[in-house]
């Protein structure tokens, strides 16, 4: 893995001594030249900070018990902890998370660090990188590799597993563990789907705003330009009128629509979560207190049912969880559009010739080839997320069915 490491680094020092020497040889003193390489050098360190894997420590135990130790640990220290085959994925702050991998080190396992953000603490990355060339969205970059560094080294190392992992415990003591694991992971699916929902309805807002600017426009526009010679024309007041009722007539029912379909699951989704913070934060308390809620196990059966809906709400959510990818796809579908429109100018000229009709095909290859390459990568986007909510219901139904079998072994000891 030190060599992996050493291999990016190396490759990225490669790639920026050669822009620079490029740029020393062939561009001189030409400005935009000279910005657009410092990007093209800020873009490799920000991805490099978030590319390399640190080794942080060798524990005790296969990957797969050192990694179920380790996010039972974390669940009740309430982090939000995510499992997936091979690695767990912490949040640590709303913007920051980290990525703990584990791998095979004869009867250990070595564990490694990887500097990751949230969903939100992407759209910020990427929406500082993109609008300052990289000068702002590096040092929030390397503030995330820091963190998640010292998350690593203050707060897992100690909690690594040395001395090999104690096996399930007997009676009530197993329960509440796996009481804990349920409700911390039924309050991140609860809380990620309250994000996903929110940031869709602020996003939609976005949408109605742009779509009601961009009518608006287009009517008035359409009015001056038609009409110009009518009495409209000479009356500015119709000119604002007529599009402002238009737009109004058209757009009102879909704010109208839009916060009837959103704002009961935000305040359902928000609901459920802050229940099951709540009932997290007394089991891992280990209070005894009498409640009006639920006990935890009654709650933990009750959100079993809502988790499909959990699990769909994230999944529309998605440009929210992937921004770097929908970007991507969206950049590339844009451009993709332009070659279309630049390939038929080209082949609409008046003059035509064979070297205009290939440069012509080269571009709608080139747009095909980018068409290709978003569905592909939203088909990978789709997948992933399907195997996501598989994986997770999975785990629900086993965590049911042995705190069921659990609880009835426990009873039955009596």
């Amino acid at each position: 893995m030190r060599r992996n490491n050493l291999l990016k680094i190396a490759s990225a020092t490669i790639a920026n001594v050669a822009l620079v020497a490029l740029i020393v040889k062939y561009a001189g003193a030409n400005l935009n030249v000279l910005i657009y390489a410092v990007f093209f050098m800020f873009a490799t360190l920000w991805g490099l900070l978030f590319y390399i894997v640190p080794r942080l420590d060798t524990a005790t135990g296969t990957p797969k018990e050192v990694l179920q130790d380790l996010a039972h640990r974390l669940r009740s220290g309430r982090y939000r902890v995510t499992e997936e085959p091979g690695k767990l994925s912490i949040q640590i702050t709303p913007l920051v998370a980290v990525k703990i991998h584990a791998v095979a080190d004869g009867a250990n396992s070595e564990i490694l660090y990887q500097a990751d953000a949230t969903p939100g603490g992407w759209t910020v990355l990427v929406l500082l990188f993109l609008f300052t060339r990289g000068f702002a969205g590096f040092p929030l970059a390397l503030y995330h590799f820091l963190k998640a560094r010292g998350f690593a080294e203050g707060q897992l190392r100690p909690q690594l597993p040395k001395g090999g992992i104690p096996r399930a415990k007997v009676g009530a003591g197993d329960i509440r563990d796996r009481l804990i694991d349920s409700l911390s992971e039924g309050h991140r699916l609860a809380a990620e789907a309250f994000e996903a929902t929110q940031s869709s309805y602020e996003d939609r807002w976005l949408e109605i705003g742009f779509g009601a600017f961009s009518l608006w426009s287009i009517v008035a526009v359409t009015l001056g330009v038609g009409l110009h010679d009518s009495i409209l024309a000479h009356n500015p007041a119709y000119l604002l009128i007529i599009p402002s009722a238009i737009t109004t007539a058209i757009f009102v029912p879909a704010v109208w629509s839009t916060r009837k379909w959103f704002k009961p699951r935000i305040r359902d989704y928000r609901e459920w979560a802050d229940r099951l913070r709540r009932a997290l934060e007394k089991e891992t308390a280990n209070e005894t207190t009498e409640s009006l809620e639920p006990s935890a196990f009654e709650l933990i059966a009750q959100a079993y049912r809502q988790v499909p809906t959990w699990l769909d709400a994230r999944r529309k959510g998605s440009f929210s969880r992937e921004p770097g990818a929908w970007m991507l796809i969206f950049t590339c579908a844009i451009i993709a559009v332009l070659l279309v429109m630049f390939a038929i100018i080209l082949y609409s000229f008046t003059i035509w010739s064979l070297g205009l009709l290939i440069w012509s095909l080269v571009l709608l290859i080139g747009a095909a080839a980018l068409i290709g390459f978003c569905y592909l990568l939203y088909l990978r986007l789709r997948g992933r997320a399907n195997e996501e909510g598989s994986r997770t219901l999975k785990d629900w139904n086993y965590r049911l069915d042995v705190m069921h079998q659990k609880m009835v072994k426990y009873l039955e000891e009596l």
